[in-house]
């Protein structure tokens, strides 16, 4: 499974170096970032073996909790919020921007 990790100051980077003007920038899965967090940390301690038949049942989970009535009422709280609030932090980033206007 391939993993690429990104901040959100080096997406907006990215979004500046292309020419980007950056509309918003914030985070998603805040609401879920703790457990997010306390498996992943758990996750450190687990054998090679163990981790590895974890990651094939996570990928089988993945169309399962995109239709999660609790985690779609999580997000839909953070989007609510997120029309006034930035978020620090979070499980993804979330940049929108626009190429300005010649």
């Amino acid at each position: 499974m391939h993993h690429r990790r990104y901040t959100l100051s080096r997406v907006k980077r990215l979004f500046a170096r292309t020419g980007f003007e950056i509309v918003k920038a914030t985070h998603s899965g805040v609401i879920v970032s703790p457990a997010f967090a306390a498996v992943k940390m758990w996750n450190r301690f687990r054998p090679p073996q163990v981790k590895q038949r974890e990651e094939e049942v996570v990928a089988g989970y993945i169309q399962y909790t995109a239709s999660s009535v609790l985690l779609g009422a999580a997000f839909g709280v953070e989007r609510w919020f997120g029309r006034w609030l930035r978020w620090p932090f979070g499980i993804r980033c979330v940049v929108v921007g626009r190429r300005p206007r010649e």
